[in-house]
């Protein structure tokens, strides 16, 4: 009796069933990825027949590395991605927090993966999006204090598994971590076949690949310079890392603003209208419902840019009748009186739409 599931039965000699559906393989590219990480597993996985590999992104289109020369560009953004079969996610140079755009998908996503898999320091994004809580994990070694700080259990082996889950040491053990995933997926013969076809076999000229190696002196000058490389790094990047934030108004691509912008760790949310979430205006009438509105909409615009509440250094409150101050303070005092940002009340004559009485503005700073 035939097995419908056997590779390359089709519809047409499997008494009209449709043929296996593709394994969906997403990469994930956020501002500051090292190059590396994703193309060594991508060139390995993304010819086998029956995958579906593809780059995704918070949002489509180019993202720079962390050299800022390098691009790839993601097809398909998080909204579009809801469950693929497996998630590959690389590491970053760059020492700051980890994007939360990123983490909240890989919380979305991981319940319902058959593998979710890391390369160098995008273990860190795993832990902390709560994967790798109590689990021994591995991770680029000179990031292994920060791995341990978000919960899970440093090893210095290349690969390491853990059920669905399979971490990889820096950079180029991605290649590792790719052949690996391929035999648990198909078999030893085809991860053999694929290692022979990209003729995969290391012979590196010095026995300096791991701190367990190499000496103590070239471990701590190797430490010294990738921590110098991750500010310069970050420096010459920051321009072609920019991130624009969306939140749908049809006014965003008329006028040509975004409603929020960060560039390195500056993020400016623009004017935030009390635009009702089915569109219209809401609360017509009310200031302090109004304000409730437009700060709803400038928080969700801080989270997508990977701030909070909490790094706000400045806002704005503008007022069609100045004498309703105290409604719209009472709104922003409600999200702010532990936080304390610089202010300004400002009177305005009217707005775009005349039922909108108030809007804000809000700048923030992420801390190292």
């Amino acid at each position: 009796m035939s097995n419908p599931d056997a590779p390359g039965v089709t519809a047409a000699n499997s008494g009209g069933q449709q043929p296996p559906k593709p394994v969906q393989i997403a990469f994930v590219l956020y501002p500051g990825f090292t190059a590396l990480d994703i193309i060594g597993p991508f060139q390995v996985l993304a010819f086998v027949p029956g995958h579906e590999a593809m780059f995704v992104a918070a949002e489509a289109g180019p993202v720079t590395d962390d050299t800022g020369r390098c691009q790839l560009t993601a097809s398909a953004s998080f909204g579009q991605v809801t469950s693929p079969d497996v998630v590959v996610i690389g590491g970053t140079l760059f020492n700051e927090e980890p994007d939360q755009r990123v983490v909240q998908w890989l919380r979305q996503v991981h319940p319902t993966t058959t593998w979710t898999t890391s390369v160098c320091t995008g273990s860190i994004y795993l832990a902390a999006a709560g994967i790798l809580d109590g689990q021994q994990a591995t991770s680029h070694w000179a990031w292994a204090e920060e791995l341990e700080r978000r919960g899970a259990s440093y090893t210095e082996q290349r690969v390491v598994e853990r059920g669905k889950v399979i971490t990889a040491a820096g950079v180029s053990a991605g290649i590792d971590m790719a052949l690996t995933l391929l035999a648990r997926m198909h078999g030893l013969q085809l991860a053999e076949g694929v290692q022979l076809a990209i003729e995969y076999d290391p012979q590196p000229p010095f026995g300096t690949g791991s701190p367990s190696k190499a000496s103590a002196e070239i471990v701590e000058f190797v430490r010294s310079q990738l921590n110098t490389l991750a500010a310069a790094g970050h420096a010459a990047a920051m321009p072609s890392s920019r991130r624009l934030v969306t939140s749908g108004s049809p006014l965003e691509p008329e006028i040509g603003f975004s409603r929020a912008v960060r560039a390195g760790p500056y993020v400016c949310v623009s004017g935030t209208a009390p635009i009702a979430e089915g569109g219209g205006t809401a609360a017509p009438g009310d200031v302090y419902a109004q304000s409730v509105r437009c700060l709803d909409i400038a928080e969700q615009a801080l989270h997508e840019a990977g701030a909070a509440l909490a790094d706000v250094v400045r806002t704005r409150v503008m007022l069609t009748d100045i004498r309703q101050w105290r409604q719209a303070a009472r709104a922003h005092a409600e999200r702010f009186a532990q936080v304390r940002p610089a202010t300004t009340f400002i009177e305005v004559s009217r707005f775009v739409d005349p039922q909108w009485l108030v809007e804000f503005e809000v700048d923030a700073i992420i801390p190292d």
